[in-house]
């Protein structure tokens, strides 16, 4: 069984919240803490916000001022969640150095790390060990792909590839169990039935339960449509990979229609099938 048969979304966007508690239904919880850095407002598309709900004590980290307002006003009235207005990093705002500084002393179970583009920096970096770590990674990119993403291009949400956070995880003591747009690290040393996957496995899995419009928005990705503009090259978000070819075509029909070229559409459609292979 996968653990994404347990994907459900109470507040998280990809099933993470459903995820997170198969995983601590069969491991169970040793000190009920959770964080997760960037907070938003702490409920938005919140990896940690169900946990609250369902009585863990949490600290959330956010670094834009306007969201770190609503992340405070939201937990106000919540003396068990820690709410800090910070930029996770290294040195003296490592996140272990930030967690000290605020008092909180208590291992984490659970760390969700969602920071859109330097993921990968602050988790080969980490100096804690929390039972089980969910980190977004950079998903538009190859399962295969092994080699460092420039800074300028992954700061622009592209992020790192999956195999870079397997690498660095394993050299932390982690191990790959699942992956939605997010990849989920168990602590080698916590007793779990859930196989050890490669990046290709996980990766794989996870794409070929996405919605068609999803696929739909990969597969742009990949071609270039991004903030960067660079075309990545992964082969598994090609459309037939993705097993998008009529939808790549519709897209393109009704592109053409919202650009009034209506009279063009029959001379373009067969060519827009032959590109899309």
């Amino acid at each position: 069984m996968s653990l994404l048969d347990s994907a459900r979304n109470e507040h998280s966007q990809h099933g993470e919240d459903g995820i997170v508690a198969a995983v601590f239904d069969e491991i169970g919880t040793e000190s009920a803490v959770c964080c997760e850095f960037g907070a938003w407002d702490g409920i938005h598309l919140s990896n940690t916000r169900a946990l609250i709900e369902r009585g863990w004590s949490g600290v959330m980290i956010e670094s834009d001022a306007e969201r770190f307002r609503s992340l405070r006003d939201n937990y106000a009235a919540n003396e068990s969640v820690v709410c800090l207005h910070h930029t996770v990093g290294t040195g003296k705002d490592s996140l272990g150095s930030l967690l000290a500084a605020s008092g909180v002393t208590t291992a984490l179970d659970f760390l969700s790390i969602d920071i859109d583009g330097r993921d990968y920096d602050v988790f080969a970096e980490l100096d804690v060990r929390p039972r089980l770590v969910c980190v977004e990674v950079g998903f538009s990119h190859s399962p295969d792909a092994t080699a460092l993403v420039p800074r300028e291009v992954a700061d622009r949400d592209l992020g790192q590839p999956l195999p870079l956070f397997c690498e660095a995880a394993r050299g932390m003591g982690y191990r790959l169990i699942c992956c939605t747009l997010n990849a989920f690290f168990l602590r080698d040393d916590v007793v779990a039935s859930f196989p050890t996957l490669t990046p290709r496995e996980a990766y794989v899995a996870f794409r070929d339960r996405m919605e068609p419009r999803t696929k739909l928005f990969l597969y742009q990705v990949n071609k270039g449509n991004n903030a960067a503009g660079v075309r990545l090259g992964n082969r598994y978000a090609s459309a037939g990979s993705l097993g998008i070819r009529s939808l790549v075509v519709r897209s393109r029909w009704e592109a053409l229609r919202r650009q009034g070229l209506r009279g063009r559409i029959r001379q373009l459609g067969s060519r827009a099938l032959r590109r899309s292979r």
